[in-house]
């Protein structure tokens, strides 16, 4: 498997942003998987960004999920990759269009239930073929998470709020879980990262008290509004 780098471009082909890599090098499965578990932490999974040998698609499963299926698809990818090599050269343009499902800022029902779906397919795919990583990739769900409930919990439908009330379980589980695993492991999330303070606050309120965090984020859009920060 070989990663290059990207421009973001707008639709009239204006560049936006250069993703450039440092170039890194992996001779086994192990340390290509840990790469990718480090990396995950801060930066979406993507399969345009990379070549494949074609052997690495044999007996993958696959998801029944239209959003998502990146992130199934490259999480077996890379437990499977004995070789793995990032490099510097830009080889893709990736056109950013605002009116795309994936640049949506309100997702809809389907959406959810697949991220939903998908999260849940990776986390327990990585605690059965490599566990010693599942603390970083349940650090990405929780992000996922976050997202979801942050775009959506002032949503009126009540279907959207059954999901949304669903994520926050489940947002609560794989926090738990997450720090069970690093403590038995004996050891922080890779590249020495933790949830900062603010985010550690803003989980608690999410899972202990919704209604008071859906009041603040009432509120701090309202200032957000009037003052513009």
């Amino acid at each position: 498997m070989v990663q290059f780098g990207y421009y973001d471009v707008y639709t009239d082909g204006r560049i936006i942003e250069a993703h450039k890599l440092q170039p890194v090098k992996f001779n086994n499965a192990r340390d290509s998987f840990k790469n990718f578990a480090s990396i995950i932490i801060d930066h979406l999974t993507l399969l345009w960004d990379k070549v494949y040998k074609r052997e690495l698609f044999e007996n993958l499963e696959w998801p029944k999920v239209s959003y998502t299926e990146d992130y199934c698809t490259d999480v077996q990818l890379f437990a499977k990759a004995e070789k793995f090599m990032s490099i510097e050269d830009i080889f893709y343009y990736h056109m950013r269009n605002p009116d795309s499902v994936c640049n949506s800022k309100v997702l809809n029902k389907q959406r959810i239930t697949d991220l939903l779906s998908g999260i849940n397919f990776v986390n327990e795919f990585t605690a059965q073929a490599t566990p010693e990583f599942l603390p970083e990739i349940l650090y990405y769900s929780i992000n996922l998470h976050f997202d979801i409930i942050i775009l959506n919990i002032l949503s009126g439908k009540p279907e959207i709020q059954e999901l949304i009330n669903q994520c926050i379980k489940m947002l609560e589980q794989d926090y738990k879980r997450m720090k069970q695993e690093l403590k038995a492991q004996g050891r922080d999330l890779y590249c020495n990262k933790k949830l900062i303070r603010k985010t550690k606050i803003h989980l608690s309120l999410l899972i202990h008290c919704p209604s008071l965090y859906k009041f603040y984020l009432k509120t701090r859009l309202k200032i957000k509004a009037l003052t513009g920060i």
